[in-house]
């Protein structure tokens, strides 16, 4: 069988209110009804006197079987209903036929006057696949007959049949169930007919267009139509009867009009009530004067079935037009778009009539005169409206000056930023004295009046920018690039072929983390894949690829270099072709070759492409829309070679787009699948497709569960092919060089922030190995821990060196604050206490080296020396100056002996003779001039020993004054 593509007419009509006089289900199986004619009897796979179906294959009769074949139903007297005035016949039932062209497949009714079958209605196809042979995706047929005229013998004979001739072709066949024969008295039709072309609503339509519109229901026998250019109005056409037709000529309309229209159909009973009033507008003139003071025009348009629309443009000063393809579609190798000089006969397209396979965007021209004359010529079948191309958007502006000369150059890097900058390069200002550059950003424009290179950006990844250059003082000389961007991977991530996981901190309270790293899997049996799905991950960008060269239907591109060997079922490649229809394959005997796009067999089979990878596999055609690119991301060895089918229209069901990708991994020899969007056209090859690997001579292949040969929709999955068996492979954690070992999770408590690396080493299929790292960095954060600082401790001595023991710890409690689970240690240094080296041995007898000296202090968690904080603190050793009298006559001046400031353990006072007269343990401030009986002491001199600060002791004398 050739591909087709077919053209589904199916009308549902409202039906009438029946009466009862004639009612004639088939009521199959009958055997009051007969099979006849000359035809394969293998090919009559449903026979109405034995089934409820009547069913012919003639695919299967063969090419050389001539088939004429008809179920024919016993002789029905109208004479009744006749009588009664049901004089009109409705037949219906349900049927599925699939054409080839040629064959007709028909209901007819005989004529007992003139002994011959009459045609009453054609089935047109409505099938697709093999839905016929099973009578699946049935719809519902109506056909009507008018026996007014009838005569006795014509009514008292009647019988109907349905008929199949191949005429002596290979077609495909039908299927044919429930048929049913009922009388009705004439009423008048429906009022159901509407506007086909141009539909209701439609703009831009061409003055010279004619009016086509839908059959009406309840058997019509003409139509009437009215026309006006205000709503009601009949001023182009007044209710003109134009018979039992479908299409009328209103001759050439104004321009930019809105036409309104009424559609009547009419039968013998009457004209139908109640009918809509649908509308049109017709396009602007198309003879377009160009100011060339005002800059660019800007046209649009979406062209349908043999269209000869045409757009005439002139200069308002005599110069030059130019004009620029923005973006626009057509139907490759069929619709042309013709670009006429001013001549009116060169035509400046003559080379890419199809643009780039079907993609206007980007053609550009420069007339020799004031004129240019754009026209499009399309075909009766495929085009932009109907098809969902994109419309033509294009501009067409005065060639007033010497356009100046500009490349655009990019300058990007994945690493440390996934970044890019846009070098303009200006190399000649034309006529220009002030050039300004633009981006279609947002950022700031740019002037310059000199040659040379403006530089744009940066700009994330994977933009696509448009950077417009023009003439500052000409709005007519303008340079635009095409799409400019720079690819970059996704970051690491869980489907990377090694990832070491996101960056981490730890701290005092949690010193400890765990590192999980993924990795693609290899296995040693090279001739076997695991399948496994894969969550939401980050994929590749659609954008940015180089183009494959394939822009019409069902072709291999030529060979395309990997830059890295590949492994696929134990062997080595370094090219690919890439199939039309969602695949690969390494055989690149095939490039430039057929593409096939029909097949049934599930994987594996030798049928199917061979040494292919199937991502997914089903007919799309990038002639009519959507782009098959390219690229290579990464650098070795771990570099990715991706191929996206992006947007691609699915043949025969050009609204339906399909999106998806292959991704080919370097030294995993692991292979993605994703599919982002593919819906199923289940009126072509069975709306077959399949996900999957198979090798050289279709023996072993490999597909995910419900992605083998058959109808099926995705959106948004991903699966992962995978060499199977033991592994092939080495994975290992390090701290440097220091191997942490070989589970994928591990745990660490670094002390200072640490670079961690996951390592994974591959078998390949020579027999080498190629290892792949990726880095995880473990923050350690110390955050504060409120310590407290100490005063300066300042302490005298009575000797003359400057030096004193200090007693440090009792400092502690002071610095922790109440905090628990720390400890203390003193150091010399700031830079000790912050290494936690070098502590003070004795802090509990510390004599300073330095008067006066700093002390730092370390508060430390007894469970991990990295939570730490450090404070600081004086030591200052003065002369101690002790009291030498006192007054104790209550004026609060001198009364007492007072020592509170040097932590007195013991005082002794002798009198002159020697004699102890006081003594106090803990002394303070206590002795008043008192003995120790509390007798007051005569005034003179006494001499005291005390002991203070870890028991110096100290003797001199001291006066009592009264």
């Amino acid at each position: 069988m050739r591909k087709i593509t077919l053209s589904i007419i199916m009308s549902l009509s409202a039906l009438c209110v029946f009466s009862q006089v004639l009612d004639e289900p088939a009521n199959w199986p009958n055997t009051n009804w007969t099979v006849g004619g000359t035809y394969n009897a293998s090919a009559l796979l449903n026979d109405p006197t034995i089934t409820d179906a009547f069913t012919f294959d003639d695919d299967a009769a063969g090419s050389s079987s001539d088939d004429d074949i008809v179920a024919e139903s016993p002789v029905l007297d109208l004479t009744a209903a006749f009588n009664a005035n049901e004089i009109l016949l409705l037949f219906t039932g349900i049927y599925n036929h699939r054409p080839l062209g040629g064959g007709v497949l028909d209901l007819q009714y005989w004529d007992a006057d003139a002994s011959t079958w009459i045609p009453i209605f054609d089935f047109v196809g409505n099938g697709g696949g093999s839905d016929y042979e099973s009578c699946l995706s049935m719809q519902p047929y109506e056909a009507g007959l008018d026996i007014s005229g009838f005569s006795a013998t014509q009514l008292s004979g009647f019988k109907y049949r349905f008929s199949f001739d191949d005429a002596d072709g290979w077609l495909w066949g039908f299927c044919i169930q429930q048929p049913v024969l009922l009388s009705t008295a004439p009423t008048p039709p429906n009022c159901d007919s509407v506007l086909t072309n141009p539909i209701d609503g439609a703009v831009d339509v061409n003055e010279n267009e004619d009016l086509t519109w839908s059959p009406a229901t309840n058997f019509p026998t003409g139509y009437k139509i009215s026309i006006g250019t205000t709503s009601g109005g009949t001023d182009v056409a007044n209710n003109i009867d134009v018979g039992n037709v479908l299409t009328y000529d209103p001759g050439t309309l104004n321009y930019a009009t809105t036409y309104y229209v009424t559609i009547t159909p009419y039968g013998s009973s009457g004209d139908a009530t109640g009918c809509t009033e649908e509308s049109f507008t017709t396009r602007d003139d198309p003879n377009v004067v160009v100011d060339c003071d005002a800059g660019p025009i800007n046209t649009t348009y979406c062209y349908v079935n043999s269209d000869t629309m045409q757009f005439n443009f002139m200069s308002s000063s005599g110069f030059p037009l130019n004009i620029l393809f923005n973006a626009g579609q057509v139907e490759n190798n069929f619709d042309e778009l013709i670009i006429l000089d001013s001549d009116g006969v060169t035509d400046l397209n003559a080379t890419t009539p199809y643009g780039n396979g079907g993609d206007l965007t980007g053609l550009t021209y420069t007339s020799t005169g004031d004129t240019l004359t754009v026209i499009i010529q399309s075909d009766g079948s495929i085009n932009c409206q109907g098809n969902g191309y994109t419309p033509w958007d294009f501009d067409v502006w005065c060639q007033t000056c010497d356009t100046q000369t500009v490349d655009f150059s990019i300058d990007g890097s994945c690493e440390p930023t996934s970044e890019f900058n846009i070098d303009v390069n200006i190399s000649d200002l034309g006529s220009a004295s002030s050039i300004t550059v633009n981006d279609d950003q947002g950022s700031d424009e740019q002037v310059t009046t000199n040659t040379g290179v403006l530089t744009f950006g940066p700009y994330p990844a994977n933009t696509e920018v448009v950077i417009t250059v023009a003439n500052t003082d000409d709005a007519n000389c303008i340079v635009t690039s095409l799409p400019l961007t720079f690819v970059c991977p996704p970051p690491p991530n869980e489907c990377s072929i090694i990832y070491a996981g996101e960056d981490s901190i730890v701290d005092c309270e949690n010193p400890s983390t765990d590192l999980t790293a993924s990795f693609m899997t290899s296995g040693v049996n090279i001739v076997s894949y695991d399948i496994n799905g894969l969550d939401t991950c980050p994929t590749p960008p659609l954008v940015g690829g180089a183009p494959t060269g394939i822009d019409i239907d069902d072709r291999w591109s030529q060979p395309i270099d990997l830059s890295f060997e590949f492994c696929f079922f134990g062997d080595t490649y370094d090219q690919v072709v890439i199939g039309a229809n969602g695949l690969l394959t390494f055989d690149v005997g095939l490039a430039g070759q057929f593409c096939p796009w029909s097949f049934s067999d599930s994987v594996p089979s030798a049928n199917l492409p061979l040494n292919a990878i199937f991502g997914a596999y089903h007919d799309i055609d990038p002639s009519v829309c959507g782009n098959i690119e390219y690229f290579i991301l990464g650098s070795a060895p771990s570099r990715q070679f991706v191929v996206n089918f992006v947007n691609t229209c699915q043949f025969s069901c050009n609204d339906l787009e399909s999106s998806q990708q292959i991704i080919l991994y370097e030294s995993s020899n692991n292979i993605d699948v994703n599919i982002i969007d593919k819906p199923t056209c289940a009126t072509w090859n069975n709306g077959n497709a399949v996900i999957g690997v198979q090798n050289f001579d279709g023996s072993l292949g490999f597909t995910p569960p419900d992605r083998n040969t058959g109808p099926w929709t995705a959106s948004n999955e991903s699966w992962r092919f995978s060499l199977s068996g033991d592994p092939s492979y080495v994975f290992e954690w390090f701290d440097g060089t220091t191997s942490l070992g070989d589970t994928e999770t591990i745990s660490v408590t670094p002390m200072e922030t640490t670079t961690y690396t996951a390592s994974v080493s591959y078998v390949l299929c020579d027999g080498s190995t190629e290892t792949i790292t990726d880095d995880v960095t473990v923050e350690v954060e110390i955050p504060e821990i409120n310590i407290v600082q100490p005063e300066t401790i300042e302490e005298c001595e009575d000797r003359t060196d400057g030096f004193l023991a200090f007693d440090l710890t009792g400092l502690d409690t002071t610095i922790l604050n109440g905090l628990t689970d720390y400890g203390i240690t003193y150091h010399l240094t700031q830079a000790d206490a912050d290494d936690g080296i070098n502590a003070i041995s004795s802090p509990n007898a510390y004599t300073n080296v330095s008067n006066p000296q700093m002390i730092y202090a370390r508060a430390e968690r007894n469970t991990n020396a990295n939570c730490y904080e450090t404070t600081s603190f004086e030591l200052v050793v003065t002369n101690c100056v002790f009291p030498q009298g006192i007054s104790p006559n209550n004026d609060g001046l001198n009364d007492s002996f007072d020592l509170s400031d040097y932590e007195v353990s013991s005082l002794e006072i002798y009198n002159r003779n020697g004699i102890l007269v006081y003594s106090r343990r803990n002394y303070t401030n206590e002795w008043q001039g008192q003995s120790n009986e509390g007798s007051e002491l005569p005034v003179g001199t006494y001499f005291y020993i005390m002991r203070y600060r870890d028991n110096i002791e100290r003797s001199s004398w001291i006066y009592i004054n009264k």
